[in-house]
């Protein structure tokens, strides 16, 4: 992939005054390498691995494919039966409030 940015472009991104929410789009991150770059010094900033991407997916379509409603009722299942065995063993959760604690 190649990317071109003008002048006016890299000042707006290095006078930015709000986040950019993602962290391989954030041409801030990439700037280093394209000046390490223009002076002939190797630099490499980072691309994420095909199979983190392609893992991503899957869990992704798996957890549609469910559907959320059950995902979610199946959690809330799970650490109620957490919880009780904790208590069971005579253990304190931290969340003692019900409403913070997931009860």
């Amino acid at each position: 992939m190649v990317c071109v940015m003008s002048q006016k472009a890299l000042r707006a991104v290095k006078s930015r005054n709000t986040p950019i929410l993602s962290y391989f789009a954030n041409a801030a991150h990439w700037l280093p390498i394209m000046q390490a770059y223009e002076e002939r010094k190797a630099a490499y900033f980072a691309t994420p691995a095909v199979t983190l991407i392609r893992g991503l997916y899957v869990a992704c379509k798996k957890l549609l494919d469910i559907g959320m409603e059950q995902v979610f009722d199946r959690h809330l299942k799970t650490s109620l039966a957490f919880k009780a065995a904790c208590y069971s063993m005579g253990l304190s959760l931290v969340a003692t409030d019900k409403k913070v604690g997931g009860w």
